[in-house]
C-alpha cells in the first residue's frame, strides 16, 4: 500500500484494514490492486495478498460480470462517488459466489473496494422462502405466537380451509384467546411450560376446539413447538393444527354402534341363557348336555362383551399424557388382587422396592391383562412370576413369565399387522390393549416362548429424578 505515510494514524488504519473480516482492497485509477487484505485474498481462494497486488480487478470476475461492471456499475460509481449492491465473484478454482459489494471513489481517483460473501445468507433466505411457501400451502393450519400469546403469523390454510370466520388481518395481532377458550389455553400453557422445563422434549400434543367467529367450534389436534432465538431464548410458539371433525364424528358413531351392539348382545344372551336354563331343568339325557353347552357359550360371550366395555373405557382415557408411575407399586397391588381372586395360582413378584417409569395411570391395565392371561391360559396350576429389572440405557423391563403353553405365533403376529381377527379371542383382546398402551408410552413389547412356558416383556423408559 502506498502514500499512506508513516504516521501512527496511518499505521492504525492499516492494521484495521488488515484485521477486517470483510474483504477489502484499494485500486489505483487504472483498476490495479494497490492493497489487498488477507480476508479478500482468502475469500477468492488465494494463499497470500501478494497473489493479487498488482493484478487488475477483472481477474476476480467472469466475462459477463466484467461487462456489467464496465457498462453499469463503474459509470454509476464515477457519477455518484459510491455504489452498493450485489455481484457475483469468481474464486481461484472457478467457483462463483454471491457477494455484497460496496465501492467508493476517493478524491485522487482510487477505488475503495469492500466485499462480503453472502452465500450462507442467500442460502438461508432461499430456505426460509421454501419453508414459508410450504407452510403457506400445506393442508394443516400453522400459526406463531409471541411470548404474550399474540398471533404473529398464520398460513392461508388456517384462514381459508378451517372456516373460522376471521380474515388474516383480523387474526394477526390479536390474542390467541380470539380462537381458543380459557380451558384450552390453560392446556396449551401447561404443554409450553413442560417444553421449557424439559430440554430433550421438542414438541407437545393436545386436542382443542377452535372458536369460530359465528359461535361454532372446530375440533383440532394441536402440535406445539417452542420458538427460540440464536441464543436459545424463548421467543414464542409455533402451532400446527389439523381438523379432526371427521375423526370425532367417526369415533362418536363407532362408540354409539358399540354401545348398541353390546346392549342388544347382552339382552339377547340373557334370553338365551334363560331358555337354556329352562331346558336344563326340564329335559334329560343329551338335551341337558346341550343346554349346559349353550349356557357356557352364552356366559363366555357375556364376559367378552363386558371385557370390550372395559377396554373401550380404558382406551378413551388420554393415554398420550405420560407421567411418572411407580411400576413396582402397581404390580404389587394388582398381583395381591389376583392372589385373592385365584387362590390356587402361585403369583410371585421379583422387584426392587420401587421403580419410576414413564407411563400413565392406565399402566395397571397392562399388568392386569398380562397376569390374567398368564393365569387363565395355563391348564395346570398357574405359576406366574412378575419381575422388574433396569438397564444401563435407562429402560425398565417388566417380565411376566408363566408355566403355560405359550402365546400362539398367530396371536403375536397379528399385533404387527392391520388385521383384527384375533380380537375374537380373549387372549387376543388383552394383547391388543397391552400393545396399544405400551406403544402410547413410547415403550416396547416382546415375547419369549420356551418349553417351560412363555414370557411377555414390556420395556418402559425409566423416569428421571424430576419425574420426566
Amino acid at each position: 500500500m502506498t502514500d499512506l505515510g508513516e504516521t501512527a494514524h496511518a499505521t492504525t488504519l492499516r492494521r484495521a484494514l488488515d484485521s477486517s473480516l470483510d474483504g477489502m482492497a484499494i485500486l489505483d485509477d487504472d483498476g490495479t490492486y494497490e492493497y489487498v487484505n488477507a480476508a479478500l485474498a482468502d475469500l477468492y481462494g488465494y494463499e497470500t495478498t501478494d497473489d493479487l497486488v498488482g493484478e487488475r480487478w477483472q481477474r476476480l470476475y467472469d466475462a459477463e460480470e466484467v461487462g456489467r461492471f464496465e457498462t453499469e456499475i463503474l459509470p454509476r460509481l464515477r457519477e455518484a462517488g459510491e455504489w452498493q449492491g450485489e455481484a457475483t465473484g469468481t474464486r481461484r478454482g472457478g467457483e462463483s459466489f454471491p457477494q455484497e459489494l460496496s465501492l467508493s471513489l476517493s478524491s485522487d481517483g482510487r477505488i475503495i473496494w469492500v466485499v462480503r460473501d453472502v452465500s450462507e445468507r442467500r442460502a438461508h433466505t432461499e430456505t426460509l422462502a421454501q419453508y414459508e411457501s410450504i407452510l403457506r400451502h400445506i393442508r394443516d393450519g400453522v400459526y406463531t405466537l409471541d411470548t404474550e400469546g399474540q398471533i404473529t403469523w398464520v398460513n392461508q390454510t388456517a384462514v381459508q380451509e378451517f372456516d373460522i370466520g376471521y380474515s388474516h388481518d383480523e387474526l394477526v395481532g390479536s390474542s390467541v384467546a380470539k380462537v381458543l377458550n380459557a380451558r384450552d389455553i390453560e392446556t396449551c400453557l401447561s404443554i409450553i411450560q413442560e417444553l421449557l422445563e424439559t430440554a430433550d422434549k421438542r414438541s407437545g400434543r393436545c386436542e382443542v376446539a377452535l372458536q369460530t367467529a359465528h359461535g361454532g367450534e372446530i375440533p383440532v389436534e394441536l402440535h406445539l413447538t417452542l420458538l427460540r432465538d440464536d441464543d436459545g431464548k424463548f421467543r414464542g410458539t409455533l402451532g400446527v393444527v389439523r381438523d379432526i371433525t371427521e375423526r370425532k364424528r367417526r369415533e362418536q358413531r363407532l362408540s354409539v354402534l358399540n354401545r348398541v351392539l353390546r346392549h342388544n348382545l347382552r339382552n339377547d344372551l340373557n334370553v338365551i341363557m334363560g331358555q337354556a336354563d329352562w331346558l336344563a331343568r326340564n329335559c334329560d339325557g343329551a338335551a341337558v348336555d346341550k343346554a349346559e353347552t349353550i349356557q357356557e357359550m352364552a356366559t363366555r360371550l357375556t364376559a367378552l362383551g363386558e371385557k370390550a366395555r372395559t377396554i373401550e373405557s380404558t382406551l378413551q382415557q388420554d393415554i398420550s399424557q405420560r407421567v411418572s408411575v411407580d411400576i413396582v407399586s402397581v404390580i404389587e397391588r394388582r398381583c395381591a388382587a389376583f392372589r385373592a381372586e385365584y387362590p390356587s395360582a402361585s403369583i410371585v413378584v421379583d422387584a426392587p422396592d420401587s421403580r419410576e417409569v414413564i407411563a400413565g395411570e392406565t399402566v395397571s391395565s397392562v399388568v392386569d391383562n398380562l397376569v390374567e392371561n398368564a393365569i387363565e391360559h395355563t391348564e395346570t396350576e398357574p405359576e406366574v412370576t412378575v419381575s422388574v429389572t433396569t438397564s444401563d440405557e435407562g429402560w425398565v423391563t417388566v417380565r411376566v413369565a408363566d408355566n403355560g403353553p405359550g402365546i400362539p405365533e398367530t396371536e403375536r403376529e397379528v399385533l404387527h399387522s392391520d388385521e383384527e381377527t384375533q380380537l375374537l379371542h380373549g387372549t387376543g383382546m388383552g394383547l391388543w390393549v397391552v400393545s396399544w398402551l405400551v406403544d402410547s408410552y413410547g415403550g416396547k413389547l416382546s415375547f419369549e416362548t420356551s418349553s417351560d412356558g412363555s414370557t411377555v416383556a414390556v420395556r418402559l423408559r425409566e423416569a428421571t429424578a424430576d419425574g420426566r
